[in-house]
């Protein structure tokens, strides 16, 4: 396992991003994921063409990830603004922590800060102590959408 060091944004220290080499990948990828939030009806559909930025919004700090836990209680919950991104690397999607003081999980296991893990579909995520379920989208669900 290879690793670098970049700076983080938030803080402007470095902090190592761990390069994985995955096996060969299990299948297409998809053209979105749906988070599924507690008390909420309808999933956070959020296409993958990008970087998704997992986090609380914050007007005062501008704020504003692709998929908000505020509604969720995210503050008193442990989200932080930026706390974890969900990319693609090597034919599959990958979460990476950004180090968060309440930590991430992929299905119960933490992931260190600048990890890089594969997520798939069904998995549940937490950050802090909220937790979602992913679904992934395929393109020809999508253009259905």
């Amino acid at each position: 396992m290879a690793t670098d060091l970049r700076l983080s944004r938030q803080s402007h220290r470095q902090m190592p991003v761990y390069h994985t080499r995955f096996p060969k990948p299990p299948g297409p990828m998809p053209a979105a994921i749906d988070f599924h939030l507690g008390g909420q009806r309808d999933p956070v559909r959020v296409p993958t063409t990008r970087t998704i930025i997992i986090g609380r919004s914050d007007g005062a700090h501008n704020s504003h990830p692709d998929v908000d836990l505020s509604e969720c209680g995210g503050y008193v919950k442990g989200v932080s603004r930026r706390h974890a991104l969900i990319s693609s690397q090597d034919g599959y999607m990958v979460l990476i922590g950004l180090n968060s003081t309440a930590g991430t999980y992929v299905n119960g296991q933490m992931v260190a800060p600048g990890q890089a893990v594969p997520v798939f579909d069904g998995d549940e995520l937490s950050f802090g102590s909220v937790a979602t379920r992913v679904s992934f989208v395929s393109a020809a669900a999508r253009s259905r959408a």
